[in-house]
């Protein structure tokens, strides 16, 4: 996952304007996940098959 993630180090960056224009307020970031804690989630929660629920 981390090889994914160091290739492609824009991603974060990409994820919180994504987070930020749906409403969440970069201010607020140490309350909440950075872009790329937002990114790992979802790719452990692809790879291990895992719901929302």
């Amino acid at each position: 996952m981390s090889a994914v993630l160091d290739a492609h180090p824009q991603a974060s960056s990409l994820v919180l304007v994504d987070l930020i224009a749906g409403g969440i307020n970069p201010k607020r970031e140490a309350n909440g996940l950075s872009g790329e804690q937002v990114i790992r989630a979802a790719l452990i929660k692809q790879a291990n098959g895992y719901s929302y629920r």
